[in-house]
């Protein structure tokens, strides 16, 4: 008759805590949470941790199946010094036929040395000190940095790729797109091909340059070259506060640009009078109506005409050369209560 150890079942509270160097194990009775006839030990310090691998510290040296599950706790057998990790995985996981549900949280941590990494995909190069990278051959060398997609480079503290081919060269730069480049400090690029080079800089679209502080372009081959300059449209090549781009293949058409010393709207550059109007006016209005020149409405004043009221409180802003009209005539201050009168036709 083959021998065994008989063990009755017990609660752990009816368990004496073993003396130092000695362990109490019991078939639980099913009481404080523990499974009926499964075996617990209780150890010295009076903690109770159920039997197995995990929970003893032993090793498996073979492929090992739990039926119901596997439950890994964090610790050890003493009530300090215990690991923080509680599971760790060297090798990779497969075999799964659908998906990995995580609920309702996944924290991954690492210790006080940042050491703390997070790869998912092929191929990917990640030195950052709590970084990680997602999809196909990322590096990601910045700390607290991440990739996404395709050949991306994140290569200094908290910048954030997103698409193919990107690179994050300054701290906290986010690029995202393709072939994009963000070597300013807390740049944003987005599209395609483009730059921010200043800091805060920012470029959306294809082909665009911000290389000053808080420059912005929008549109296609744009360059934004000046401190909090704005430009808009395609292929604009020269910076001003802002620009509103009409170039093609390249070539640069500023068509309406605002610079410190006043504004500047190009002409049309045709003759074809039916459809764009006149190449020599840089400036047309049109009305509500149709296709006819308004022109400029300008204030009505009556008389007497007294001096022009200030614009602002800006010393440097005289006024002279405001316009009105009187109802018969086009006046021009000069000053004090001076006009001069346009000659009408």
């Amino acid at each position: 008759m083959p021998s065994y150890l008989r063990l009755l079942t017990e609660q752990p509270s009816n368990i004496a805590t073993p003396p130092t160097g000695h362990t109490a194990l019991y078939a639980s009775s099913g009481t404080n949470s523990e499974n009926k006839y499964e075996l617990y030990i209780k150890n010295a310090e009076g903690f109770v941790h159920p039997v197995g691998g995990f929970a003893s510290g032993g090793t498996f040296s073979a492929n090992t199946t739990f039926n119901s599950g596997a439950t890994v706790y964090s610790g050890g057998y003493t009530s300090s010094g215990a690991p923080f990790v509680a599971l760790t995985l060297d090798g990779t996981i497969s075999g799964f036929t659908d998906c990995v549900l995580i609920q309702d949280c996944l924290t991954i941590s690492g210790t006080t040395s940042g050491s703390t990494k997070i790869g998912v995909g092929l191929e990917h190069t990640i030195s950052g000190t709590y970084s990680s990278a997602f999809g196909n051959q990322n590096t990601v060398s910045g700390y607290f940095s991440s990739s996404f997609g395709s050949g991306n480079t994140a290569s200094q503290s908290a910048t954030t790729t997103f698409g193919t081919g990107n690179t994050a060269s300054s701290p906290a730069a986010f690029v995202m797109g393709g072939s994009n480049v963000g070597s300013g400090e807390l740049s944003f690029v987005g599209g395609t091909a483009s730059t921010s080079s200043g800091l805060g800089a920012f470029s959306f679209g294809h082909g665009n340059k911000s290389s000053a502080q808080n420059a912005v372009s929008f549109g296609s081959a744009t360059t934004a070259s000046g401190t909090s300059y704005f430009t808009l449209g395609n292929s604009n090549v020269h910076s001003n506060l802002f620009v509103i781009g009409n170039g093609t293949n390249g070539s640069s058409s500023n068509l309406f640009t605002a610079r410190q010393s006043g504004i500047t709207v190009q002409s049309s550059g045709t003759t074809d009078t039916s459809t764009t109007g006149s190449s020599a006016a840089a400036l047309t209005v049109f009305s509500g109506t149709g296709s006819h020149p308004l022109g400029f409405l300008l204030p009505e004043v009556e008389s007497p005409y007294s001096s022009w009221p200030n614009l602002s409180a800006n010393t440097f802003m005289d006024n002279h050369g405001m316009m009105i009209w009187d109802g018969g005539n086009i006046r021009v201050w000069t000053g004090g209560t001076l006009w001069a009168t346009v000659t009408l036709t």
